[in-house]
C-alpha cells in the first residue's frame, strides 16, 4: 500500500468520525440539553430544596419538644444529720450521708403563645421558598431564550451559507454562457469579467458565512453548557407563520399575569411583612408548658433520704418576656 493510499484512508476515516461525532440536535433537544446543563439553574434548585428542608424545621418548632437528662455526681463525705437531746444519751440521727447520686430526668416542652413568631417564621419560609421557584422560572425563561437565539442565528447562518452556494452555482452557470457568448461574438470581454468579479464576491460571502456558522455553533455550545468545539448540526430551517398577534390590552393583561418578575416581587413584599412580624413577636412574652419525669437515686423530695429510686413528676406553666433589650427588637422591626 502506498504513502498516497494510506494518507487517504487516514483522512475518510477523520471525516467519518467527525460526522459520527457531530449530533444533528432539533430545537427541542438543544433547548433540553442546556437547560441540564445549566448551573446556575442546578444552584438554584439547590437553594428551593434547602429553603424547604428550613421549613420543615420551623414547622418542627409547633410541636412539643423531648428531652432526657441523666446525670452521676459522687459526693463528699459529710457528718450525718443529727440532733443531741438532754433526755436520750445518745444523738438522734435523722440522715446519714450519701455519696452517690443518681438523677434521670425527662422534659416535655409545649410553645403555647409564642407571639405569632413562629407561625410568621414558617409563612416567610414558604413565600420565600415560591420566591426562590419563582426566580428559577425566570432564569429557565431566560436561559431558554438564549439557546432560542442562538440555535436561530445558527440556523439563519447556515440559511445565507445555502443561498451563497447556490448563487455560486448560478454565477458559474452564467459565466460559463458569456464564455459561449464570447467565443460566438454576443459577449464582450468586460462582460466575462463582471461575472469574475460577482463570483469573488460570493466566494469572499461564502467564507464569511462558514465562519458566522462556526462562531454561531461555539455560542450555542457555550449557552448549552457544552465544550465550543464540540460537533453540533442542528435540523434543516423550516419557516413558520408567525400566529396572529391578539389585542395590546389583552397581552399586557396577560403580561401582568404571567411574568414570574411581578409575582416575584410580590412574594418577597410577603416575605418582608413576615419578617416585620417575627421582629414585632419580641415585644410579646413567651409561654410555655413544660413537664418532667425524674427518676432519682437519692429523691430531693423525700426525707429522709434513701439511698434508692424513687419516681416523682412535675407540670409547669412558664412565661418568659424579654422586658428590656436595649432596643434590639426596635432595629428590627
Amino acid at each position: 500500500m502506498t504513502y498516497k493510499n494510506i494518507k487517504t484512508i487516514f483522512a475518510i476515516l477523520i471525516a467519518t468520525t467527525t460526522l459520527v461525532n457531530a449530533q444533528k440536535m432539533s430545537l427541542e433537544e438543544c433547548i433540553k440539553s442546556g437547560l441540564e446543563n445549566n448551573k446556575s439553574l442546578s444552584i438554584s434548585s439547590t437553594n428551593i430544596a434547602r429553603n424547604e428542608g428550613l421549613n420543615n424545621e420551623i414547622s418542627a418548632a409547633k410541636l412539643p419538644q423531648v428531652k432526657l437528662f441523666a446525670s452521676y455526681s459522687r459526693l463528699s463525705d459529710v457528718p450525718n444529720s443529727e440532733v443531741k437531746l438532754p433526755i436520750l444519751p445518745n444523738p438522734v440521727v435523722f440522715q446519714e450521708p450519701i455519696l452517690n447520686s443518681y438523677n434521670l430526668r425527662l422534659n416535655v416542652t409545649q410553645p403555647v403563645f409564642t407571639g405569632n413568631r413562629i407561625s410568621s417564621q414558617e409563612k416567610g419560609i414558604e413565600n420565600q421558598t415560591k420566591v426562590l421557584k419563582a426566580d428559577y422560572e425566570i432564569l429557565k425563561s431566560e436561559e431558554t431564550i438564549k439557546i432560542i437565539s442562538a440555535y436561530y442565528t445558527l440556523s439563519a447562518a447556515m440559511e445565507q451559507l445555502k443561498l451563497v452556494k447556490e448563487n455560486i452555482t448560478l454565477m458559474q452557470k452564467r459565466l460559463t454562457d458569456i464564455n459561449d457568448f464570447l467565443q460566438n461574438g454576443l459577449a464582450t470581454r468586460n462582460d466575462v469579467l463582471k461575472v469574475e468579479v460577482q463570483i469573488s464576491n460570493l466566494i469572499s460571502k461564502k467564507i464569511d458565512a462558514e465562519i458566522a456558522i462556526n462562531s454561531a455553533k461555539a455560542q450555542l455550545n457555550t449557552v448549552m453548557g457544552r465544550d465550543i468545539n464540540t460537533p453540533l448540526e442542528i435540523d434543516e430551517f423550516i419557516f413558520r407563520p408567525l400566529e396572529t398577534a391578539g389585542e395590546f390590552e389583552l397581552m399586557r393583561n396577560l403580561a401582568k399575569t404571567k411574568r414570574g418578575e411581578f409575582n416575584s416581587l410580590a412574594l418577597k413584599q410577603e416575605v418582608l411583612e413576615e419578617n416585620l412580624n417575627v421582629a414585632r413577636s419580641g415585644y410579646l412574652p413567651d409561654i410555655f408548658l413544660s413537664s418532667n419525669l425524674y427518676y432519682s437515686n437519692p429523691t430531693q423530695r423525700i426525707f429522709p433520704q434513701k439511698d434508692e429510686f424513687r419516681a416523682t413528676w412535675d407540670v409547669s406553666l412558664n412565661l418568659q418576656w424579654n422586658v428590656l433589650d436595649w432596643g434590639s427588637n426596635l432595629s428590627q422591626g
